[in-house]
């Protein structure tokens, strides 16, 4: 992120202005994928020649992660393009806005959530237990999460106004609501992640279920 910022000042310094967030973007990205496919080569060569382990399914594996990225996909994406095709668009500017705070909930734990489930993976490999890794991921989340759903239900209009400005205050009634739904939502995220960590889709399964039922409820009594 450091690198993205750094090249898109210069490149915008340079005169490219848009153009030149966006090949920051670009150019950053493709050189961070470089240096970790770098860095990753020797160990994972080495680990598949001391430690095979177990035959895993690509085709579960794969299916698995359509699952949570559907799970994922629907809160951050799907229902803002819903809500732009279904409302005016000053209601769709005033719910992209909150959803854009919303998403600062959803991937604020995510690093931390993914660093200690990797080790869930690990001891799980060894046999030990991981409900005390789990339930550290759930308070790691919760307390990244919850101090800024909680300033969302404080000071919404200082946040809509300090982030958007002015013209989109008819969001803060709005940002509370939702900062608490994302909140949960983060948790939920966290328990689809453990339960594919531990081979256990069940929860993945039924959480997708009642997102695509929200949306279908949306879409047919909006």
């Amino acid at each position: 992120q450091g690198l993205k910022l750094l090249m898109a000042i210069a490149f915008i310094a340079a005169g490219w202005l848009l153009m030149g967030a966006l090949a920051a973007l670009i150019v950053s990205e493709f050189t961070a994928l470089a240096v970790v496919l770098g860095l990753l080569r020797k160990p994972a060569a080495m680990g598949a020649r001391h430690n095979p382990g177990p035959h895993v399914s690509i085709s579960s594996v794969v299916l698995a992660g359509l699952f949570l990225a559907l799970f994922l996909a629907i809160p951050t994406n799907v229902d803002v393009a819903l809500v732009r095709r279904l409302f005016g668009p000053e209601e769709a500017g005033l719910y992209t806005a909150t959803a854009t705070m919303g998403k600062v909930i959803i991937f604020l734990p995510m690093a931390v959530s993914f660093v200690i489930l990797a080790q869930v993976v690990k001891e799980r490999a060894q046999g030990l237990p991981t409900r005390r890794l789990a339930f550290l991921s759930f308070l790691f989340t919760l307390f990244l999460s919850g101090p800024v759903a909680l300033l969302y239900w404080l000071f919404p209009e200082v946040t809509i106004r300090l982030f958007f400005g002015q013209p989109y205050l008819g969001a803060a009634p709005l940002l509370g609501w939702y900062g608490a739904a994302m909140t949960l939502f983060a948790l939920n995220l966290l328990l689809a992640q453990y339960g594919l960590d531990i081979d256990k889709r069940g929860h993945l399964l039924a959480a997708n279920a009642v997102a695509l039922g929200t949306i279908l409820a949306v879409v047919l009594w909006h």
